[in-house]
């Protein structure tokens, strides 16, 4: 029988089981006792807790029937001339459904008019018990295409009324101003490594782990604030041991050791043109596995960093934060990933040649 990831068999299911950023979970407690709450859109980066922050304050709404979900393959017509269908998972309980329509690439629009509409023209019956309104969770919205996010918010206030839209997305550079205006915003920032090497702590006790205080903090160090990873972390790192050795190599993911090994340290050795025609393959590499680009560069960034954080002229750290910063934001406005990764090693390149 397979074993149950940690990630999900620890997840908190209440705002009071919550173990850090006490006060977002007070903010959600004042919303669910109000007889009505505004769309939500809640941002920050991965791992840090969003999704299960919104599945807590829905449990505070409606109760612990939000755990009970069925999934379902929904296909909608692009449009009444044409026989042609997109599809979408489609997670749902009694008072909410969960959903990613950014899954469907440019036919993200026609989800989030069909399925919305669905939903609200069989909105939740009212009773003491419940609001009068359903919850959609859309996930991913900063992937969603310009024309989807317009319907998105044409959406929301058409049917403001019969359902609530509760948003996640990591950054609010790529949501429309829009649609930001017409949510309370609400900020999920990563824990600290202090947060997670004490969540580790009383995971490792449930599960009967043994393991130091020095590979917990190692391993809260690694995970770079995010949570799920941590925790996945600590479970591969343990693997069938019930006693952890302090030395015990913490289990890296491939495509991390992948940017490492075949990105970052060809830029650092030889910054040469036939540098880059090896590199853009290991970006293929990349982005053909799913690796989303600002995590490529995220990583590049802290492989470069490492490579210099001694270096004599600081100056060559803070021009390959803002060579990263500007790459990344041309980023996430365009759509060719690949453009944006090779001009970001390129720029790696020129700082080197120029401060190293």
């Amino acid at each position: 029988m397979l074993q149950q990831l940690w990630t999900e068999s620890t997840k908190p299911k209440s705002l009071d089981s919550l173990d850090y950023h006490s006060e977002i979970s007070e903010i959600l407690r004042k919303l669910a006792k109000n007889s009505d709450f505004p769309h939500l859109l809640f941002y920050g980066p991965n791992g840090a807790g969003k999704k299960t922050r919104v599945l807590a304050f829905l449990k505070e709404v409606y109760g612990s029937g939000v755990y009970t979900v069925t999934e379902e393959e929904k296909e909608y017509k692009i449009n009444e001339t044409s026989n042609t269908t997109t599809s979408c998972t489609v997670l749902s309980s009694k008072f909410h459904i969960d959903v990613a329509p950014s899954d469907a690439d440019h036919h993200d629009k026609v989800i989030i008019q069909k399925l919305i509409k669905e939903v609200a023209s069989s909105h939740q019956v009212n009773s003491k018990q419940t609001k009068d309104f359903k919850v959609v969770i859309i996930n991913e919205v900063d992937n969603l295409t310009k024309e989807a996010q317009a319907s998105l918010r044409r959406t929301m206030e058409k049917y403001i009324e019969r359902c609530r839209i509760i948003l996640i997305c990591e950054s609010l550079a790529k949501i429309i101003n829009p649609i930001r205006s017409r949510c309370l915003l609400i900020r999920v920032p990563a824990p600290d490594q202090t947060q997670v090497a004490q969540i580790l702590d009383k995971i490792s006790a449930q599960y009967n782990c043994k393991i130091s205080q020095q590979l917990i903090n190692k391993i809260a160090i690694a995970s770079n604030g995010n949570l799920r990873e941590a925790i996945l972390y600590l479970q591969s790192t343990r693997v069938n041991n019930t006693c952890i050795k302090d030395d015990q190599n913490i289990a890296a993911q491939e495509w991390k050791l992948h940017i490492q090994h075949n990105i970052v340290m060809p830029i650092v050795k030889n910054q040469l043109v036939e540098t880059m025609k090896e590199i853009r393959e290991k970006f293929y590499q990349l982005l053909v596995n799913c690796i989303p680009v600002d995590r490529i560069m995220f990583e590049m960034l802290q492989g470069v960093l490492n490579q210099y954080k001694d270096h004599a002229n600081k100056i060559i750290l803070y021009e390959l934060i803002k060579s990263t910063a500007k790459c990344e934001n041309r980023a996430r406005q365009g759509s060719k990933g690949i453009v944006h990764l090779e001009a970001l090693a390129a720029e790696y390149m020129t700082i080197i040649k120029q401060f190293a």
